[in-house]
């Protein structure tokens, strides 16, 4: 006797249709400069009763003091440390209340804090990073639990050869500046730091006028500016120090090798590239998304069985930028052979340049990527944030432009100029049963930016969460609903926020009916 699945097919597209280029990513907008000096962006977006809050800190590792190098990391943990006012284990618990996300992150020029929250609760993070930035506690005891946290990420991260050669590279592209160590830090520097460095960099950095907030979700933009300067206007500016200085010297040309215990060896190419504020940033970008595509002209080593892998990868800071050309190939191979292959495959690109058709489809992806970021609070806070930030450019409409720009000549003309092995810093990474993992046992306890729960003592008034859960968004009947005469069901809904659209399917059947079948076929 033989059992009849029943499976139906069902397709939905949403479409999105957006509106114009000019205002794709917000109709809405609010900016404001504090008398303190504070940047303000406030951008509406209905699309859920959601707001993105996004504080940088326009200070990363580079500004860290001499010997110091993790100093802008340490200082992002110890913000979740808490404040006279809201002690960490607080601060902790209105987070778990608030039901958001919160997460931070440190990079060379910027320190971001970021979060999603329900949009009604917007005044409780305000009040928060207003208090974060002028009282921060900074408690040598509380350093003391933190700084066990960060040995644990350092080890973590150490234990990664790629860092490791990474951490190796950084002082041979960018020595003799505030750019040739990572923004992780080291144990030894770790364990010298105490809380006096940490209050100095605080107080010299953390100040408005180095601050750019950033807003965005189901907010009034005007309101918004209101509440922003209620609760931040009165925190004092203070001058800044220089910044740190720039590579002022071009890098020399050499070979460094490393172990690791990966299973395959690699061979890469190391050059200074450019940062995301250069004229060539936008070209960077695509001739990195060309190299690494299965369509390029790297790939084909790959298929030739040549090599295990090929491509590019570029990193982009504010002010500075990497661009490495790799191969990998299977451990025990000819890494002199490879180096060859490498550079040979980088000549021969060079010479006859990538194809128009690859770059304008490069290019659709990476806008097309863009515009998928405008349909989330989170995405469209992250473009936003970047834009005004990093970019240093008035919105994600700008850098939009900058890309779209782009033509297969410029990304020509960046891979003659940049990818010339005899200026690059050539790595051979050899897979070895000696290399063991180089961080040893690791330090601390697991990272945790907050206290441990269970908060005790009075909040103060604005940390305290409105206590009625947002209304779920409404959801209207679809556009159209119908049924081919095959039998696939399909299903249209349009939305006016993007000019793209989502197309996916799902197949309907009974995963108990087909585990019993399975069973009974194993029974004969």
């Amino acid at each position: 006797m033989s059992m009849h699945i029943f499976q139906k097919t069902f397709l939905a597209i949403s479409l999105l249709t957006g509106l114009a280029c000019s205002t794709a990513y917000g109709a809405d907008i609010g900016r404001e400069t504090l008398p303190n000096g504070l940047r303000v962006v406030v951008v509406r977006n209905p699309i859920a009763p959601a707001v993105s809050v996004q504080l940088t800190y326009m200070v990363g590792s580079a500004e860290a003091p001499k010997g110091f190098p993790g100093t802008a990391h340490a200082l992002e943990h110890m913000m979740f440390r808490g404040t006279p006012s809201l002690s960490g284990d607080q601060l902790s618990t209105v987070m778990g209340t608030l039901g958001g996300q919160f997460d931070a992150f440190t990079q060379t020029d910027l320190t971001r804090y970021h979060c999603l929250i329900p949009a009604q609760d917007l005044d409780v993070v305000l009040h928060m990073e207003a208090d974060r930035m002028q009282h921060l506690s900074l408690d040598a005891g509380q350093w003391a639990k933190e700084r066990g946290a960060i040995e644990q990420e350092v080890s973590r991260d150490l234990s990664n050869p790629g860092f490791r050669v990474l951490e190796q590279l950084q002082p041979i592209l960018f020595g003799n500046s505030g750019y040739d160590h990572s923004p992780l830090g080291t144990r030894s520097s770790f364990e010298a730091t105490d809380v006096k460095l940490l209050r100095d960099f605080y107080k010299t950095w953390y100040v408005p006028n180095n601050a750019v907030l950033v807003i965005v979700g189901g907010v009034d933009p005007a309101v918004t500016l209101k509440h922003v300067e209620r609760i931040f206007g009165s925190i004092p500016s203070r001058p800044l120090p220089e910044r740190a200085q720039l590579p002022s010297t071009p890098v020399v040309a050499q070979s460094v090798s490393a172990q690791s215990n990966y299973p395959a060896d690699i061979v890469a190419l190391f050059w200074r590239g450019p940062s995301l504020r250069d004229s060539d940033a936008p070209a960077v970008a695509l001739l990195d998304a060309v190299l690494s595509s299965h369509r390029g002209p790297m790939y084909p080593l790959v298929l030739q069985h040549k090599a295990l892998a090929a491509g590019l990868d570029v990193d982009r800071n504010i002010y500075t930028g990497t661009v490495q050309a790799s191969l990998t190939i299977p451990r025990g191979g000819d890494p002199k052979a490879a180096m060859a292959l490498l550079k040979a495959t980088l000549a021969d690109i060079r010479a006859k340049g990538v194809s128009a058709d690859l770059v304008e489809g490069m290019k659709k992806r990476w806008l097309a990527s863009k515009d998928f970021e405008k349909n989330s609070i989170a995405g469209l806070g992250s473009l936003w944030s970047g834009a005004v930030t990093a970019e240093n450019t008035d919105s994600p409409d700008a850098s939009f432009d900058r890309f779209a720009k782009v033509t297969v000549e410029d990304v020509n003309a960046l891979a003659r100029k940049l990818l010339d092995p005899e200026r690059a810093v050539a790595m051979t990474m050899l897979a070895s049963d000696h290399a063991t993992p180089p961080a040893g046992k690791g330090f601390g306890g697991a990272e945790s930016f907050g206290g441990q729960g269970g908060a005790t003592g009075q909040l103060p008034d604005w940390a305290n969460p409105i206590n009625n859960v947002p209304a779920p968004p409404v959801y209207a009947a679809p556009d159209a609903d119908f049924t081919l005469p095959n039998g696939l069901r399909v299903v249209v809904r349009t939305k006016h926020v993007s000019p793209t659209v989502f197309l996916f399917g799902r197949i309907k059947s009974n995963p108990d009916i087909r585990f019993q079948r399975a069973k009974r076929v194993l029974a004969l």
